[in-house]
């Protein structure tokens, strides 16, 4: 059926009927809408695959042979020769509708924009994060506790899974940060203020924690994780003793401390509305995170 595939996809030249109309269809997009060069450049060459299209397969010699269903025959053919994903096909979808769009509106070249007709494919179902289950997380958790300084990377983890926070963000938490009588933790960044509310477990862990501190506070250092010489605790090490405690769990996936983090928003999006998941996950907004005592992983053992 596409016994071209192997010619278009290396026809690097070839022009046909739309060629003459993408330069100005491009000045009326810088004109009309605020987009950067690379997003200019994607339309360009979406409408320039449609065009070479046109000349291959669909033997189009005039834009009023375009219709609806030479749209939808270019779908099939980006799905089934091209292997494209829906979601690069409706990106070529869109190039398409703001160009017949312009060629309606400002050309007068068709009675309507032909691409109000054509839907959008449906995008495939989205790869379900890698995430712990309680029980793997508890079996991780006790591999650490046979290690002295092991009590620290279980904190680390622990506040990633009851807050959300970026393990950066966590290791560079300082004493003042954190009060034992609220239970709470603010974070800082550029101005903007979060509190956090911690479960009592975590409370009970942190306080086993700065015993263990006092043993390892040799230069006075102000963050809340030190290394075993007393300095500021590195990401690299706590990814180095993550990785080698979950090895040693012979658990069935390959977890990292990112999955912690993957885990806690995947809880807490059965929990909250889309939008305020965006605004957690981003981490922007000055709020609180109210929906935290509702978190399934609150006081984990």
């Amino acid at each position: 059926m596409y016994d071209f595939i192997d010619e278009y996809i290396n026809d690097k030249k070839t022009t046909h009927i739309l060629n003459k109309y993408i330069y100005g269809f491009i000045n009326n997009l810088k004109k009309t809408k605020k987009l950067n060069q690379k997003t200019l450049y994607l339309h360009i060459k979406y409408i320039e695959l449609f065009d070479k299209y046109l000349f291959y397969y669909a033997n189009n010699k005039n834009l009023n042979d375009i219709n609806e269903k030479t749209i939808e025959d270019y779908k099939n053919f980006c799905s089934n020769a091209l292997k494209n994903n829906n979601k690069t096909i409706n990106k070529k979808l869109n190039s398409l509708n703001k160009f017949f769009n312009y060629l309606t509106k400002y050309k007068y070249l068709y009675q309507y924009n032909i691409m109000l007709n054509v839907p959008l494919l449906k995008n495939e179902e989205e790869k379900k994060p890698t995430i712990f289950t309680t029980s793997e997380l508890r079996l991780l958790f006790n591999e650490m506790r046979k290690y002295i300084y092991g009590y620290r990377d279980i904190l680390i983890s622990k506040i990633i899974l009851e807050t959300g926070m970026l393990t950066k963000d966590v290791l560079n938490l300082k004493l003042d940060q954190i009060s034992l009588s609220d239970k709470t933790l603010v974070l800082t960044i550029r101005d903007n203020h979060k509190l956090y509310d911690l479960s009592n477990n975590l409370i009970s862990d942190l306080n086993q924690y700065l015993n263990l501190r006092k043993t390892l506070d040799k230069n006075n250092v102000y963050y809340l994780f030190l290394s075993n010489r007393g300095n500021k605790y590195s990401i690299r090490s706590y990814q180095i003793f993550f990785r080698e405690a979950v090895s040693r769990c012979n658990l069935v996936k390959t977890y990292l401390p990112r999955h912690l983090r993957s885990t806690f928003l995947y809880n807490i999006s059965k929990l909250v509305s889309e939008d305020r998941l965006r605004q957690i996950a981003a981490q922007n907004k000055v709020t609180q995170y109210y929906e935290l005592s509702n978190n399934p992983l609150r006081n984990l053992i």
